[in-house]
């Protein structure tokens, strides 16, 4: 039975997570879970799954509020207690932002499987992550549809015979405008998704596609590819999560439902298949499959993590902080939708060159940037 650490488990992600633990409650049972302040789910969560025997609370005043609430429980503010607890066989990460970092970090160091979904940990601290990887055990298994599909294309499969990886974009509710169209888009149209149900910060990030630039990058990192075969293109039904181009000229494509159980239930399962009721796939109503490609003047964001990818150092950190900052203005109806991108592109030439050794650097250098990023309004 694989005993699971849920981090993030109030979200779209932990929620999902825990709607497959249910359905397949011989294989998988909680034992950790964690919240930012989201503490009124727990008495729920723990009614509905009895096995919890420590939860993580990482805002502090929420940590202060439950400390003593619940019997035999362990509550604690530092996620990291989680992922280092003695039950724990996998770690679930799906942390939104680069607070997912350092436990991605500790769950390496403790040589535990990690189903992952915060991709701010491979695109801030892929180096780290591959440097730790070399001396540990532990095993990644992407949570991200586009890489899921990646990963199922790749089964069986030599890299050495892979042409190119083909990440696939909705292209979010601009991807029919003209440049001069995007001056005037609202905060209501941008989370206004054609094709998923997601939180407010991943819907503006697939409007920029700046998502796409962060999978890109992503991408290379988990599948040890350089940028030059990851390629990306426009596919408005989301039914093909992505492909994978081999040198014969044979493609593979990974197809399904555009929701996120498959996905997590291939991760849970180390890249095994199990059954999903939920997931009976209707070719009736699938009539066509549009691709066009990626017009880079109008989405900027990605030729940017082209750029960054091939540059590495901190320009991945750059691009990601510099994003989550000037989301967050966006979102708080302080700058228009067009600055986000404008506003990274500043961050990475304000931030060029600088070096990174370690997880504090990372870390120090993220603040700096945001807080670049704040002080231009």
């Amino acid at each position: 039975m694989m005993k699971l650490a849920i981090l993030g488990v109030s979200g779209s992600i932990g929620e999902q997570v825990l709607k497959i633990v249910q359905d397949h409650q011989k294989d998988f049972e909680v034992v950790a879970v964690s919240v930012n302040t989201s503490i009124e789910v727990l008495d729920e969560l723990i009614k509905r799954f009895p096995s919890i025997k420590m939860i993580g609370v990482s805002d502090l005043k929420s940590y202060n509020k439950i400390l003593n609430k619940f019997d035999n429980i362990i509550v604690t503010n530092n996620l990291l207690d989680l992922v280092n607890y003695d039950e724990v066989t996998m770690v679930v990460n799906a942390i939104v932002g680069i607070a997912g970092l350092k436990p991605t970090l500790a769950t390496i160091k403790a040589n535990k499987d990690l189903a992952l979904a915060n991709k701010e940990s491979i695109v801030c601290g892929g180096e780290l992550i591959k440097e730790l990887l070399k001396n540990s055990k532990t095993k990644i298994y992407p949570i991200d549809s586009e890489h899921s599909a990646i990963a199922q294309c790749l089964v069986g499969e030599d890299i050495s015979k892979v042409k190119r990886l083909i990440i696939t974009a909705s292209g979010g509710p601009f991807r029919d405008l003209s440049l001069a169209d995007l001056e005037n888009v609202t905060k209501k149209d941008a989370l206004n998704h054609p094709n998923w149900k997601m939180g407010n910060k991943i819907t503006i990030d697939s409007a920029t596609l700046v998502n796409k630039g962060l999978e890109i990058i992503e991408a290379h990192y988990l599948f040890s590819l350089p940028y030059n075969k990851i390629d990306t293109v426009i596919h408005y039904e989301s039914i093909i999560h992505s492909m994978v181009e081999f040198i014969d000229g044979s493609i593979k494509a990974q197809m399904g439902k555009p929701n996120m159980e498959v996905p997590i239930q291939y991760a849970l399962y180390k890249c095994k298949r199990a059954i999903n009721l939920d997931q009976k796939f209707d070719l009736s109503k699938c009539f066509s499959l549009r691709f066009k490609p990626i017009d880079y003047d109008r989405f900027k964001a990605i030729k940017l993590a082209y750029d960054v990818g091939n540059k590495g150092g901190s320009a991945p950190l750059v691009y990601n902080a510099s994003n989550e900052a000037a989301v967050d203005l966006f979102l708080k109806d302080l700058i228009a939708f067009k600055d986000i991108v404008n506003l990274i592109e500043l961050a990475l030439s304000k931030f060029d060159g600088c070096v990174v050794k370690d997880v504090e650097d990372v870390f120090s250098l993220d603040l700096k940037v945001r807080n670049f990023i704040y002080e231009q309004i």
